[in-house]
């Protein structure tokens, strides 16, 4: 058995209990989605192309996609969305029973 400082155990019921916004998850998808796409771009621009060139050489990389990797880029490009969407819903879903439960 392994035995934890008081304050240790603390931080994590504080932890347990914090409540996370589920719309924080798509958010933080898009930034890193969108920094990764900019740092391409900058890379490529730092090498001396210009900035249509840069963006013209992503768009093309992905002409060459078959379509068994074009279904895996939509299925992650979708999760982040479907839980925070599934959450969303089921809270409508129970609030509208509870306000049926009162009338």
């Amino acid at each position: 058995m392994i035995f934890l400082p008081l304050e240790t155990l603390q931080v994590e019921d504080k932890i347990r209990k914090l409540e996370l916004n589920p719309m924080k998850l798509p958010f933080v998808f898009l930034i890193i989605l969108v920094s990764c796409l900019a740092f391409l771009v900058t890379v490529d621009m730092l090498s001396g192309m210009s900035f249509r060139e840069a963006v013209n050489i992503l768009a093309q990389s992905f002409t060459v996609v078959t379509v068994e990797e074009k279904i895996i880029v939509a299925v992650a490009v979708i999760i982040p969305f479907y839980l925070p969407l599934i959450g969303y819903f089921k809270k409508k879903r129970k609030q509208k029973q509870i306000e049926a439960g009162k009338k």
